[in-house]
């Protein structure tokens, strides 16, 4: 009679655990589940990419805490939730990539102490026609009317322009930073910005303390701490288990030296960022990015670095306050301007080129 393995009794015991969860994550139409705190999870239909919620009383924090204690086990690797809670690993005999944080670490209301985030990913797609990845075919954007308007309008005096530049900056999955000084009111200007994207988004927020508001109900709050030695989670687990957790929109808090390399490596990610910033100006925004990653010991070029974000950032907001009333005192839109550029230097070259086979051609004659 066979006798198991080591391996294959930790596989079963594995199985045994996830079974609460295998109930969701095997349902074939899903391509992801994903959980934001105790007893609800989120289903991505793999057709539509639309989000479901549903509840579930048997996924308590305890029990999520004890399938992650068992998956780290497994594949020897370190977890405790007050020191190194992430979890990242693939579910034992099933094409699943298995992501997990518990603990301080993450929040989901704002009076939390403690919460879980837990991103389960089918690795089997099936094979898509290339018909799949045609671009939308909708012309522009859309005219209705935009949530929040109203309170831009009466907390930033932000005329209608501003905020359509905002949206259409959101529209295109692009970068946003809120730059301003000290009480400009950064912070409730992002919850504004937050307020735009569409309700059916999935947002995460990774701050050193909570300070954002965001009412989408598909979301999640890491804490990175500020003082290093509160654990071993730092910018750089927060960034790694950002990628597994599949945001639609991460929002950052505000740039410093610690967080301003993962911020920039996480632009380069395909994931639109929104952060704040402590600057006078656009270009001074930027600059910051350079400025903190070089004090933070990085060894990229800073010409090409900032040359690099004006390509990266789709708008950059500049807050001001004037006679004790916060406003806008600029907006700049890097990208769009560099797209533009580069068009009329293809335009530019292409006359030039034309120019040059007309010459040739006469002198042929």
């Amino acid at each position: 009679m066979a006798t198991m393995t080591d391996a294959s009794r930790a596989d079963h015991l594995a199985l045994q655990i996830l079974k609460p969860l295998a109930v969701h994550y095997l349902r074939p139409e899903l391509e992801e589940v994903v959980i934001n705190r105790p007893g609800e999870i989120w289903y991505k239909h793999r057709q539509s990419g639309t989000w479901e919620v549903v509840e579930d009383a048997d996924l308590t924090y305890d029990r999520i805490a004890k399938i992650c204690r068992v998956l780290a086990n497994i594949n020897g690797a370190r977890f405790n939730e007050a020191d190194l809670p992430v979890v990242s690993c693939e579910l034992p005999g099933q094409p699943y990539r298995f992501q997990a944080l518990m603990g301080q670490n993450v929040r989901y209301d704002l009076g939390d102490r403690k919460g879980v985030g837990v991103a389960i990913r089918s690795l089997a797609a099936p094979l898509r026609d290339f018909d799949a990845w045609r671009p939308d075919q909708r012309a522009g954007v859309s005219d209705a009317l935009l949530v929040g308007q109203a309170r831009f309008e009466e907390d930033f005096a932000a005329p209608d322009d501003i905020v359509d530049g905002l949206r259409m900056a959101i529209d295109r999955g692009e970068t946003i930073l809120v730059s301003g000084a000290t009480s400009t009111g950064k912070t409730s200007f992002t919850n504004r910005v937050i307020s735009i994207i569409e309700r059916d988004a999935r947002i995460v927020t990774v701050e050193d303390t909570r300070e954002l508001v965001v009412p989408h109900l598909n979301r999640l709050h890491l804490i990175v701490p500020r003082n290093r030695g509160s654990n071993a989670f730092g910018w750089n687990q927060a960034i790694d288990s950002l990628m597994r957790l599949t945001p639609d929109w991460i929002v950052c808090g505000e740039l410093s030296v610690a967080n301003a390399a993962a911020i920039y490596n996480l632009m380069g990610k395909g994931h639109p960022v929104i952060t704040t910033v402590h600057a006078g100006s656009a270009e001074e925004a930027m600059q910051a990015f350079v400025n903190n990653m070089s004090a933070d010991g990085s060894n990229l070029d800073p010409r090409s670095t900032l040359d690099d974000l004006h390509a990266k950032i789709g708008c950059i907001v500049q807050l001001d306050r004037h006679n004790g009333r916060r406003r806008i005192s600029e907006v700049a839109f890097p990208a769009a301007e560099r797209r533009r550029e580069e068009a009329i230097r293809r335009a530019e070259r292409r006359k030039d080129l034309d120019g040059r086979l007309r010459r040739l051609a006469d002198t042929a004659r």
